[in-house]
């Protein structure tokens, strides 16, 4: 198992980060957690999509 955390608020900077990491370990899986501004926990991001 392997975790990216602490991803930068720069969109492009994040996206790059977090495709360097799928390209680097090739994950069967990826699960997206989400932590917004009025919530005191992470979530599962339950509508992502890819583009």
């Amino acid at each position: 198992m392997s975790f990216l955390r602490q991803l930068p608020v720069d969109v492009q900077l994040a996206n790059t980060q977090v495709m360097e990491k799928i390209n680097a370990i090739k994950p069967e899986d990826i699960i997206c957690c989400e932590q917004a501004a009025i919530l005191t926990q992470l979530s599962v991001e339950a509508f992502a999509s890819c583009g």
